[in-house]
């Protein structure tokens, strides 16, 4: 962000610098070859390449992001198998309606509550929790790195 900043301030120099040739531009007329305009051309282009280098490093720095995120979905992923029994880890973990973080509703589990994983998508696994209490099961996808392997004792 700072470089791009002094990027907009050298170009704002740049542009009152050159302002005759820019009128001169305008009018129609092709500027006189000067050593100056020839210059300021290539300050021009070299500022333009500058810019360019930024949004291309800016990019290559979100998708190495989303990579690592990709790649860290996968290892959860892998620790798990259709039809495991898992057990919550953390105080309390909400259902959600689809297998991403948007779509949260109200229904939770907590810590403790074991359930069965029979898919697994996107970092979620959809779940089946019986209610002993209630004689339910509540279905949903809950996020895998809530959960950790069942080992029954």
């Amino acid at each position: 962000m700072k470089k791009l900043n002094l990027l907009l301030i050298v170009m704002l120099l740049f542009s009152t610098v050159s302002c005759n040739w820019v009128k001169s531009l305008i009018k129609g007329k092709e500027a006189p070859k000067t050593e100056e305009n020839v210059n300021m051309k290539a300050e021009q282009e070299k500022l333009e390449f500058e810019k360019e280098k930024l949004r291309l490093e800016e990019e290559r720095t979100k998708l190495e992001s989303m990579r690592q995120e990709s790649a860290k979905i996968r290892a959860l992923e892998n620790r798990f198998a259709v039809y495991d029994q898992c057990v919550v880890l953390v105080n309390k973990t909400y259902f959600h309606s689809a297998p991403n973080k948007e779509n949260v509703t109200k229904r939770f589990i907590v810590s403790g509550d074991v359930c069965t994983l029979l898919k697994i998508s996107n970092g979620f696994g959809y779940i089946d929790y019986y209610n002993y209490e209630s004689e339910k099961t509540t279905s949903g996808w809950i996020d895998l790195a809530d959960l950790e392997h069942y080992y029954a004792d």
